[in-house]
């Protein structure tokens, strides 16, 4: 049985799930939802959510397992809020002629500053997140970092970071991401 993935290939959070799935070696089908039409928001599609853990990218032990939520957490809480208010206000806005708000992008710019700080302290003891080993709280940063890096033009932030650089480097090039930046047509 082949597993299938119900979202859109340049949606971040479909390229979460597909990271994971190519990381594992999953076999997967990719069922295109259109988001502008609302399809995600149908009934039909609701019951189609799950909640399950891919256990082996959760950690290899309790603690590493609380390191991956915590930075979960971290990651949902302090870090992919602004860069998603980064990439609206950069790109996302001006794609459909609106104007961004340049004042909260700059205030983001700020914050995400200080977060990266955090990590870059965190990663100057440890290869990953977590530990050492690549984990869900890795993975889950790529789409993020990838649209800073890329469309906001903001790679700076990364690359002005020994450690985060180097953790970026190394997530970034995990042959499971490769083969979605290839499927996503980057």
């Amino acid at each position: 049985m082949v597993v299938k993935v119900y979202g859109l290939v340049q949606s971040a959070c479909t390229q979460r799930v597909i990271a994971c799935l190519l990381e594992m070696g999953v076999d997967f089908e990719l069922v295109h939802v259109d988001l502008d039409a609302g399809e995600h928001k149908r009934p039909e599609f609701l019951v189609r959510q799950y909640a399950d853990r891919v256990p082996s990218l959760m950690g290899n032990n309790l603690e590493e397992r609380a390191m991956v939520d915590q930075w979960l957490e971290v990651e949902a809480h302090n870090f992919n809020d602004l860069i998603f208010t980064l990439v609206l206000q950069l790109v996302i806005l001006p794609r459909m002629g609106e104007p961004g708000d340049l004042a909260l992008a700059h205030s983001c710019e700020q914050k995400l500053e200080k977060v990266l700080d955090v990590y870059e302290q965190r990663l100057s003891k440890c290869n990953y997140l977590a530990g050492d080993s690549f984990t869900l709280a890795d993975l889950s940063h790529l789409p993020g970092i990838r649209y800073l890096m890329n469309e906001a033009n903001m790679g700076h932030l990364i690359t002005e970071r020994k450690n985060v650089n180097a953790w970026w480097q190394d997530i970034s090039n995990r042959p499971s991401w490769k083969k979605l930046m290839k499927l996503a047509g980057y």
